[in-house]
């Protein structure tokens, strides 16, 4: 998460309507319902939070239902929801992929990549109009992609997915906002549209749980030949250290920065942290996230953060 900005933020206030659309003056105001989960957005990293709405209401075939806060596990949000402004910026990058400047391109790609599971179908849509102008470009960013995201991402998702212990609800969430409340952020209300996922915390600062997870090396290079594994270690979380990349890291990043980047571990705290060796990727975005600031690259062996 970008700590200096979040994307569209509405600011909570008692007098806003409630998160199923009815009038403050038909029930109070949410309260903190105590859940503590890690909302995901699509482009801006994740961020550790507590639920204010009570509940959340969907829409799905032969009705409408209502899920406890107190019962979601997670939340898988529909991908279809694309705001406004993410879409322009994806076609704004789309069209810098034609430019004759080569650093253009390749800045244009790295912002693609970022917009990751968005920008997924209109590359595709580009690679089968064979636009000799974009087509070579696009098709190296659809394969990276490919090789980067979850199989359930890479086709845009149209119903929300909410996991209880009882099972999934898939629907549509009737709520246009999630509020939550935050120690950096006070109380606001985040646009579904600019959310990816929610989930309960599954990292803990100290716990036996961590006993069986190996320590993490200072980095990966030499898990180089590994491509397609995925692996588990116990970190803890540096303030400092060597990063290239955002989400996708060289193999030669440091881990426990890397963690905190991510937003998967705070500086100092101790937990797990999930990685896959996704082989060779040809472009790096550097980022600020979490006051780590992490550094652009070329080419080079990578792996990915799974959260």
């Amino acid at each position: 998460m970008r700590t200096a900005a979040l994307p569209f933020l509405v600011l909570f206030v008692g007098i806003a309507t409630s998160h199923d659309g009815r009038g403050a003056s038909d029930e109070p105001a949410p309260k903190d319902t105590g859940v503590e989960v890690i909302v995901t957005f699509h482009v801006e990293g994740s961020m550790r939070v507590r639920l204010l709405d009570n509940y959340l209401d969907l829409v799905r075939e032969g009705g409408r239902v209502r899920v406890l806060a107190r019962d979601i596990q997670k939340i898988e949000f529909a991908s279809s929801r694309i705001p406004e402004d993410q879409e322009k910026k994806i076609e704004a990058a789309l069209a810098d992929l034609k430019s004759l400047d080569a650093s253009v391109r390749q800045k244009a790609g790295a912002r693609l990549l970022d917009f990751k599971e968005l920008a997924y179908p209109r590359l595709k849509e580009v690679v089968s109009q064979k636009d000799p102008e974009t087509f070579q470009q696009a098709e190296m960013l659809v394969k990276q992609l490919t090789a980067t995201l979850p199989a359930g991402d890479l086709t845009p998702r149209t119903s929300d997915v909410v996991t209880t212990a009882d099972g999934s609800v898939v629907g549509i969430i009737l709520a246009s906002h999630l509020c939550v409340s935050g120690r950096a952020i006070g109380q606001v209300c985040l646009p579904l549209n600019e959310l990816r996922g929610l989930r309960l915390p599954s990292i803990a600062s100290v716990d036996t749980d961590l006993a069986p997870v190996p320590d993490a090396p200072t980095t990966l290079t030499s898990y180089r030949k590994m491509a397609g594994q995925t692996f588990a270690f116990k970190v803890t979380g540096a303030a400092t250290g060597n990063v290239w990349g955002t989400d996708v890291y060289t193999l030669d990043s440091e881990l426990a920065a890397v963690a905190v980047h991510a937003g998967v571990v705070a500086v100092g705290k101790t937990g797990i942290i999930r990685v896959q060796i996704v082989g060779q990727y040809s472009t790096f975005a550097g980022t600020t996230r979490n006051a780590i600031t992490s550094k652009s690259y070329g080419p080079s062996a990578a792996f990915r953060i799974l959260k």
